[in-house]
Formats: structure tokens, C-alpha cells, sequence
């Protein structure tokens, strides 16, 4: 006869505390959900409008047509 142990997984005992707990990660994890799609709206509306600029006016401001996403999600160096 084989010797197999079967676990059953406790019930849940409901504690105030770990359930406002877990409600507040759900939470932060919402706030950082949408603060996500904030910032590539406000990144893809940045994009579109330096899309729009012809070269002359991208070289102007230290931009080039192939970095244009870059710039957008990053800023441009501005060291040199």
C-alpha cells in the first residue's frame, strides 16, 4: 500500500487586517495601472506632435526623425 499524503488547503480565515491589506496592493496596483496609460497617452501625443514637425524644424531642436520615440520617452541629452 502506498503512502500518499493529501493536504487539503486550510479554509480562509478572514482577518480584517489582511483583507484591507490586500484591498490596498489591489489598489496600488490600479493607481499604477493607470498612471501607466496616463503616461504613454501623454508619451504617444508627444510623439505625434514632433511626427508632425519637418526636419528643418526637428534639426532646430536637436532632433532627429529616427529618435523621435527616444525623445519622447526620455528627453534628448542636452550635454552636448
Amino acid at each position: 500500500m502506498s503512502n500518499v499524503r493529501i493536504e487539503a488547503p486550510m479554509p480562509f480565515v478572514g482577518s480584517s487586517k489582511l483583507a484591507r491589506r490586500r484591498q490596498a496592493i489591489r489598489l496600488a496596483q490600479l493607481e499604477r495601472l493607470i498612471a501607466w496609460f496616463r503616461r504613454e497617452a501623454r508619451v504617444r501625443q508627444a510623439i505625434s506632435a514632433l511626427a508632425a514637425l519637418d526636419d528643418r524644424q526637428l534639426a532646430d531642436i536637436g532632433v532627429s526623425r529616427t529618435s523621435i520615440e527616444f525623445v519622447a520617452r526620455h528627453g534628448r541629452d542636452t550635454a552636448s
